[in-house]
């Protein structure tokens, strides 16, 4: 939210795609957003019904859709959220050829508990994740952390961004790198 604010403010054009009926009984979101008559401070919003759960149908769905809409709206910047969703978000941004994608990581789907927990001594379903989370890097511009305990997560599983269009990946890395200091 204050990054579509933000783009507002400067006059940008912004769309918010979310699973609408989930985001409703989050606490603490404004009482505007629980109106939902399709637009919030003039950002257009978009319901995508992504599950918390994995159900592959459902998600084959919301990717579908969520690719449907960065075609239709052809945005600059795709800001995702969220494990499951962020993760299907970035596919269907990269899908559609978005220019920027960004990740705001609250936290890694394979989440060990504690830093310094290999790779190797993780459940089969985190290790899958990680997998997953190394795929999804290529397409991926930037990432914030939301602590600084998924800041050094990052930093231990070299989960930094290497999007294929960047020619010099250690260069690239050596920027991310400098910008988690």
């Amino acid at each position: 939210m204050p990054l579509a604010r933000y783009l507002r403010e400067k006059n940008y054009t912004v769309g918010l795609a979310c699973n609408c009926e989930v985001a409703l009984e989050a606490p603490g979101l404004p009482d505007i957003v629980k109106q939902w008559h399709g637009t919030i401070e003039e950002c257009e919003i978009f319901h995508i019904p992504f599950p918390r759960q994995i159900r592959p149908w459902q998600d084959w769905r919301c990717l579908r859709k969520a690719y449907t809409l960065c075609r239709f709206w052809d945005p600059d910047i795709v800001s995702v959220q969220t494990a499951k969703a962020g993760f299907l978000g970035r596919l269907a941004a990269h899908l559609a050829d978005v220019p920027i994608i960004h990740y705001e990581c609250h936290a890694w789907p394979f989440r060990p508990g504690m830093v310094g927990r290999t790779a190797e001594g993780m459940p089969f379903s985190e290790r899958v994740y990680l997998w997953l989370e190394h795929r999804a890097l290529h397409w991926t511009d930037f990432i914030n952390h939301e602590t600084e305990f998924m800041r050094r997560l990052s930093l231990q599983y070299e989960m930094w961004p290497c999007r294929e269009r960047w020619q010099d990946k250690d260069l690239m890395r050596e920027r991310y790198l400098r910008t988690l200091r």
